[in-house]
């Protein structure tokens, strides 16, 4: 069983990995514009129900489909308080103002010995650390355990290097030469999300070498790629993408640049497709009707 959970409360459960997949992603879009700190996780671990999120979320998925999820749900989420536990910080809003123990573990790790220097010494290279990862117990700031999104920070300096959650990141650092928290908060979030997006290609990478691919990891790859490279094609990120997956020359960066670049009539010539059965919830839309009708009249489907 898969679940999603949201500021550590299960609002979705599925057996099915991809659904939950895409639950998941659907409530990030719709929170995309909210200003509060949401914690999202897919995990198979359940935990305890936030009932009328969970209730809305569980119709909206059996009666429509994730793209479908009603205004009433972002609502609710954009109404949810902190995940953050109000007995270390003292309340449930955020604040950028560090606890104690915060500010004494940066400052034992750090070079500066004033914490508004002391913060400005730390980059983030985009290394996560799984939920279930053993390397990860506590955060090494705030000393919370069992959180969900946790990284490693570097000392420019002294080459220190701390694993902590990506709350602490965002609230109290201003990483990577940053001139502000709202830029530094853009810019691990930007890293942080492309992190992501290489770990989800890698775990595709390997079904690319075989003679026929599934129709759902077609549109995982359409997708992720689209979420990577944004609007607009970067010749030199899509390069740097490719070093990073170590396919440069292969028969893969073809398939690869033929989705980044949309051009889905050259990629006919690149795969065979198998289509999926007409009783797989369609959660692409009309994603999915392009490729399928552009791929089909080629002959690259295979039913």
């Amino acid at each position: 069983m898969w679940f999603v959970h949201v500021n550590h409360k299960k609002v979705f459960e599925s057996e099915d990995k991809e659904t939950a997949e895409e639950v998941l992603k659907t409530l990030k879009n719709i929170t995309s514009d909210s200003d509060n700190i949401i914690n999202f996780t897919l995990t198979t671990r359940d935990a305890p129900i936030n009932g009328k999120l969970y209730k809305k979320v569980m119709k909206a998925v059996k009666e429509f489909n994730t793209g479908l999820i009603d205004e009433e749900i972002g609502d609710l989420l954009k109404d949810l308080p902190s995940p953050l536990n109000p007995r270390v910080y003292g309340k449930t809003e955020p604040s950028t103002e560090p606890p104690k123990n915060v500010v004494k573990n940066l400052l034992a790790a750090s070079e500066a010995r004033d914490f508004e220097w002391a913060k400005r010494e730390w980059e983030f290279r985009g290394e996560i650390i799984e939920e279930t990862s053993p390397d990860f117990s506590n955060c090494q700031l705030c000393g919370q355990a069992n959180l969900e999104t946790n990284c490693i920070i570097h000392n420019i300096y002294n080459g220190n290097s701390l694993k902590v959650g990506n709350i602490c990141v965002r609230r109290f650092l201003i990483i990577n030469q940053s001139s502000s928290i709202e830029e530094s908060q853009d810019l691990f979030d930007a890293i942080y999300n492309r992190s992501v997006y290489v770990k989800m290609l890698q775990r595709l990478i390997p079904s690319l070498a075989d003679e026929v691919i599934s129709e759902s990891t077609l549109l995982k790859l359409i997708d992720i790629c689209k979420s990577y490279f944004g609007e607009t094609f970067d010749e030199g990120k899509f390069k740097e993408l490719i070093s990073i997956l170590n396919v440069g020359g292969t028969h893969i960066e073809k398939i690869l640049y033929c989705i980044a670049t949309d051009d889905l009539k050259s990629l006919r010539h690149l795969v065979k497709v198998k289509q999926l059965k007409d009783k797989v919830p369609n959660y692409w839309g009309k994603m999915r009707a392009r490729v399928t009708t552009t791929l089909s009249h080629s002959g690259a489907y295979r039913v």
